[in-house]
């Protein structure tokens, strides 16, 4: 029944402070698999697999010497949620490869109930839509040859037709997919609220970013 109860809620924890103060724990979201979780343990399950991921251990033991000198302090999980299952389809996919996870928020009050979360729990939550920086989520490691991604970006930027777009060179986790395009969060979502309220501007496709993936058998020809 959370589908035909869950828009009363929300709205309802927009309309009145109070009132989501009190249900904002029980408000849940379905993830990739399907199954229904609140944003705080979606923030746990966020944290624990960043503490986990391997890195460099030359920049391990530099990050763990400054955080020696500095004040403990909360940074926000970036948590990556769906607006289009069909639409979004291949981000999708290539999220579950990686063993990435998201949400689904594909009610029209969804956008707005995320940007309250994010000025109701400041410093804990920072929402992406799946395909905002999903070279970030996919990354697998340092350029190899700076020089050769360098080269290899500008020749995709001469060869576009489309003004505006900008262009870099990733390594993905996976090698399926040859390039991903990055759509700005914020200049997204402004873009949609002008639509919704039926005001002009804040084109999103302003502000696009065509990542291409080094590690494609293709592109690495």
């Amino acid at each position: 029944c959370w589908a035909d109860l869950s828009l009363f809620i929300k709205v309802g924890c927009l309309k009145d402070e109070d009132f989501y103060s009190k249900v904002k724990d029980i408000v849940i979201f379905k993830d990739l698999s399907g199954e229904y979780k609140n944003l705080e343990t979606f923030r746990e399950e966020v944290l624990a697999a960043h503490k986990s991921a391997p890195q460099n251990e030359a920049a391990g033991k530099e990050e763990q010497e400054e955080k020696k000198e500095e004040q403990p302090t909360e940074k926000p999980a970036t948590v990556y949620y769906v607006s289009d299952e069909v639409g979004q389809a291949q981000y999708i996919s290539m999220f579950r490869s990686a063993g990435l996870n998201a949400i689904v928020c594909d009610s029209f009050v969804d956008p707005h109930y995320i940007s309250y979360i994010e000025y109701k729990e400041s410093g804990k939550f920072r929402f992406l839509r799946i395909d905002a920086d999903v070279d970030a989520a996919l990354r697998e490691g340092d350029a190899v040859d700076e020089e050769a991604d360098k080269r290899l970006a500008e020749a995709f930027s001469s060869a576009l037709s489309v003004e505006g777009v900008t262009v870099k060179v990733d390594r993905f986790k996976t090698q399926e997919v040859p390039a991903v395009i990055n759509v700005a969060e914020f200049a997204r979502r402004f873009g949609e609220m002008n639509a919704f309220y039926g005001m002009e501007g804040a084109d999103a496709d302003r502000d696009m970013t065509l990542v291409i993936n080094a590690a494609n058998p293709v592109v690495a020809a």
